[in-house]
């Protein structure tokens, strides 16, 4: 199903996938190739599948954080949300999560920073960026980076 020429037929499989938390190889597989898929809906439900499933396999992390660089939002946001999930703390992955904070747009650096939290880390710069948006001249910003520490 996630090579079915349907866009939504390959969102559906992986959303499906996710929601059964098959691990196998095959499955692992198919949804690491589903982060590359052309149609932006299949590589977020793809990389939502594979925080549901939680394997932490080294072609699973090295798949979602190529993934939080994807042009679209939703699949970087998707992605950070994943690793969350998936509980690595692992040096690389939290430089890419840190390094999302200096974002604003559409949930990225929410859906980074909330990883962050989850996976347990405090490193300096993460706090440092973290809490430089509270301080910020214009309300929103201020109201959005509270929503993320809490």
């Amino acid at each position: 199903m996630l090579s079915d020429q349907d866009y939504f037929v390959k969102k559906s499989g992986a959303s499906a996938l996710g929601k059964i938390g098959n691990s196998s190889p095959e499955v692992i597989k198919a949804l690491v190739q589903a982060l590359s898929d052309k149609t932006h809906y299949v590589r977020s439900s793809a990389a939502e599948a594979l925080g549901k499933i939680g394997s932490n396999s080294p072609e699973v992390i090295k798949g979602l954080l190529t993934a939080l660089n994807d042009q679209e939002h939703d699949v970087r946001s998707s992605a950070a949300q994943a690793l969350g999930k998936i509980g690595s703390n692992s040096p690389e992955v939290v430089k890419a999560l840190t390094h999302m904070l200096n974002y604003w747009e559409g949930g990225a650096r929410s859906s980074a920073a909330k990883a962050l939290i989850k996976i347990g880390i405090s490193s300096p710069e993460a706090i440092k960026v973290l809490i430089k948006p509270l301080s910020h001249q214009n309300s929103d910003v201020r109201w959005r980076a509270v929503g993320e520490l809490i």
